[in-house]
């Protein structure tokens, strides 16, 4: 585990075309960010008003089931605890995908309910 570094894009790239989606596009990554080299990476997207949001996690889909979901889980205990030490007083996340929501419960999140999400380039 370490730091996610602007020259990782090629990798996420990688795993995104293997997994037939769009990446998503280099300048909307935070800063913040860690990845498992050759398996999985995630970031933690700071707001101005106390809050984080877990966001942009995904993982190589040729890397073993068992190795994707320790590297995750060990991506998002560190993106916890880095948010904890920025002083961030509360954390935020969203899916639509099943694993990840039982991901977010077992790191302790709740569920808010469902909602729809809405997106407009500038």
């Amino acid at each position: 585990m370490r730091l996610y570094k602007s020259s990782d894009y090629a990798t996420i790239q990688e795993w995104a075309f293997i997994r037939d989606m769009n990446p998503p596009p280099k300048w909307s990554l935070p800063e913040t960010g860690i990845i498992s080299d050759d398996v999985a990476v995630g970031f933690l997207i700071l707001t101005n008003n106390h809050c984080g949001i877990l966001d942009f996690f995904i993982s190589n889909p040729t890397s073993y089931k068992h190795v994707r979901s320790w590297a995750l889980d060990q991506i998002t205990s560190k993106l916890i605890q880095l948010a904890k030490e920025m002083k961030v007083k509360k954390l935020l996340c969203d899916t639509q995908h099943p694993a990840i929501k039982e991901r977010a419960i077992k790191h302790g999140f709740n569920s808010l309910g469902l909602y729809e999400c809405f997106e407009k380039g500038l």
